[in-house]
C-alpha cells in the first residue's frame, strides 16, 4: 500500500515540473513575440521619418 502511495506523488511532481517548463517556453516565446513586434514597429517609424 504505501509503494502505491508514493507513486501518485512521484508523477504529481512530474506533472507539475512538465506544466512549469511548458508554461516557461510559453512566457518566453510571448516575451520574443513582444519584442519583435515593438521591433518592426520602431524600424517602421524610422522607415516613415525617413520618407517625409
Amino acid at each position: 500500500m504505501a509503494d502505491q502511495n508514493k507513486k501518485p506523488t512521484i508523477k504529481n511532481k512530474e506533472v507539475i515540473v512538465d506544466l512549469f517548463c511548458l508554461w516557461l517556453a510559453l512566457t518566453a516565446l510571448s516575451c520574443a513575440a513582444i519584442n519583435l513586434h515593438l521591433t518592426l514597429n520602431k524600424l517602421e517609424q524610422k522607415k516613415e521619418e525617413e520618407r517625409t
